[in-house]
This record gives structure tokens, sequence and C-alpha cells, in this order.
């Protein structure tokens, strides 16, 4: 199921990405997205496969079931940090996106609050 949910958001990220004004930002995003993304899945495999999850089989395999937990806790910690600082680079590049063109646009004011239409 994160699998299928972050290969949705990678999709509308993929979207996306081209058209935010990101400049020097768009190839370190671009790898803390991605990282992110397998962070969280690595995590999950590590609780889930041979932690103490639901499904967990009574012998550990491969160590203690502790050590798995605690491996792919701090493992998901890091993704949602990574993903975290994603959201705030794609916030930034929106931020710069929705910015106003400036002052000289298709049309502007003169000193007596009348419209002048540029050609």
């Amino acid at each position: 199921m994160t699998g299928l949910i972050g290969g949705y958001g990678l999709i509308a990220l993929g979207l996306l990405w081209p058209k935010l004004n990101l400049g020097r930002w768009s190839g370190a995003g671009t790898w803390i997205t991605a990282a992110s993304l397998y962070l969280n899945w690595l995590g999950l495999v590590l609780q889930g496969g041979f932690g103490s999850g639901p499904k967990a089989p009574s012998l550990p395999r491969l160590g203690p079931t502790a050590l798995w937990d605690r491996a792919g806790g701090i493992i998901l910690t890091m993704a949602v940090l990574l993903s975290l600082l994603s959201g705030l680079i794609v916030l930034i590049g929106l931020r710069k996106l929705a910015a106003p063109a400036g002052p000289l646009g298709p049309r502007e004011r003169n000193d007596q609050d009348e419209l002048i239409f540029r050609r």
C-alpha cells in the first residue's frame, strides 16, 4: 500500500516539477524526494518483515526483533524528515511560481490612475 501511495505521489510530483521555479535546488529536491520514498519503503520492510510486526514469525530469523524494530524506526524517522524537507522545497518552488511578474506587465497605470495597455 505504501508503494502505491508513494507511486501516485511521485507521478503527481513528476507532473508538477517542471513548472516549479527552483533553480539550483531542483536536483537536490529530486534526490531528497526519491531518497525519502525508498527509505519509507525500507523502514517498513525492516519492521514488518524482520521486526515484531503482527505477522512476524515466533522465532527471529536474523537477530532479535528489537534490533530490527529500532533500525526500521530510525530509517522511518529519516524518511519523514526528508519528506518534510521535500515538501518545503516544493512549497518554495510554488511560492516563486505564484509571485507577481513585476511592475511592467501587460498593463500599467499612469499618474492619473488610467489604464494604459501595451502592445
